[in-house]
């Protein structure tokens, strides 16, 4: 069973949704995960883009504790490598403290939509060259 769903919902950015299925619970769960992602982004983007645009669901995101800096680090590493830009929606308290404490770390803008219409709407405005609208808006 797959950790998550990758697909591309606009070439134009391109832009890709990525949607999270089941609990990571150990580091062998954590590689997986990313080969997972990694596999998609060098089989299907690659081919066309070197880099995109993430919208990300944050609702299904369960992570063991213990996990949490490590995967961190890894999703850092995974967003500078691929991404243009990213911005997420939905998720529990935790999955949002998890968005939170990555985009500090990476110096990033925190961009927390509150649904996937409204996630998919500003990522489309920062491909058409405007500015990242407030989640609020």
């Amino acid at each position: 069973m797959s950790f998550l769903t990758m697909k591309v919902i606009d070439r134009n950015g391109p832009i890709v949704e990525i949607d999270f299925h089941r609990k990571i619970e150990s580091p062998e769960d954590m590689d997986v995960l990313l080969a997972e992602a990694e596999s998609f982004m060098e089989a299907v983007v690659r081919p066309f883009s070197e880099r995109t645009y993430f919208v990300t669901c944050y609702d299904r995101l369960s992570v063991a504790v213990e996990l949490i800096p490590k995967l961190r680090d890894r999703f850092s590493g995974f967003n500078k490598k691929y991404s243009k830009a990213n911005v997420r929606y939905g998720g529990s308290t935790f999955a949002k403290t998890f968005v939170i404490a990555t985009s500090i770390k990476d110096k990033d803008d925190v961009a927390l939509y509150p649904d996937r219409e409204r996630a998919i709407a500003a990522i489309r405005e920062v491909v058409n060259g405007g500015a990242l609208p407030s989640p609020e808006q």
